[in-house]
């Protein structure tokens, strides 16, 4: 089935919001933060997505099923998500908490990373043997910075910077957002739980520099460069910027948003093993 176009709403300075049809009729929507949104595309899920059981999943590569709610919070199996305004269609960062108790018997985040990070590794492999044919083209990234009002009745003008001095707008929504990195997982990470953002965190692979630092996750599946942004009990917080399962994917990351780095920092960076 083909994806149906998305709606955007929301302002730069407010944040933008996703609103997703569900089901072939699309009548209900679900709603997503634009970073969230940002990630779950970059790990590969299906753009359509249905309310499975009253809550909202989808398809992760080779039909792995997975709740987005799950994904996003990061619920461990016997965890339960909870809803705050009790709608299951807002998938919001800040409507979204975690119970103890009474939840599935599945990770599905690690499903779905595991699925993305298989997936991408296929590619890598073929594209080597010389037998890689994409299935879809892939979009030209873009990330709206305002939203206003046209002329044209019915229509929304979505503006943003290209970074070469010009400005794109488009009279309608793009049908999905890309991240700026070729990796399977990005953006932030429900991280209240885990310890990952804590300056203290014992799995620190290296520091770049005063802002930048890369970590092995707490489940060992995936490195991930941070940026120090916040507090967090008191001393500086960090926040997950790229999710890497190979060590291409890491520099290349490295390369695009942690700007100067010591040479200890690359050399520890080089001395990892091409997969994790």
């Amino acid at each position: 089935m083909k994806a149906r176009p998305i709606r955007i709403t929301g302002s730069k300075e407010d944040g933008f919001l996703i609103h997703v049809p569900l089901g072939r009729s699309g009548t209900d929507e679900a709603t997503v933060d634009l970073d969230d949104y940002n990630e779950l595309v970059g790990l590969k899920l299906s753009r359509n997505w249905q309310l499975r059981g009253g809550q909202v999943g989808a398809l992760a590569p080779f039909g792995t099923e997975v709740l987005i709610a799950r994904v996003l919070t990061d619920a461990r199996p016997g965890q339960r998500v909870v809803y705050l305004d009790n709608n299951t269609q807002n998938l919001r960062r800040n409507n979204l908490g975690l119970q103890a108790w009474g939840g599935s018997s599945k990770h599905d985040r690690a499903l779905l990373v595991e699925a993305a990070a298989e997936l991408e590794k296929q590619n890598v492999l073929a594209k080597e043997a010389g037998s890689y044919h994409p299935r879809f083209r892939k979009p030209v990234i873009f990330r709206p910075d305002r939203v206003e009002k046209s002329r044209r009745k019915g229509r929304v003008v979505f503006s943003a910077d290209t970074g070469s001095g010009l400005t794109m707008s488009f009279h309608h929504a793009p049908t999905s957002f890309y991240p700026e990195v070729a990796e399977p997982a990005v953006g932030p990470v429900f991280e209240s739980r885990n310890g990952e953002k804590a300056y203290d965190y014992q799995a620190v692979i290296t520091v770049l520099n005063r802002d930048w630092r890369v970590i092995q996750c707490k489940d060992g599946i995936q490195w991930i460069l941070q940026r120090r942004k916040g507090q967090f009990e008191g001393k500086p917080a960090w926040k997950g910027r790229s999710y890497c399962r190979s060590k291409g994917g890491l520099v290349r990351s490295i390369r695009d948003h942690a700007g100067e780095i010591g040479e200890a920092s690359l050399k520890t960076v080089e001395a990892l093993p091409e997969w994790i």
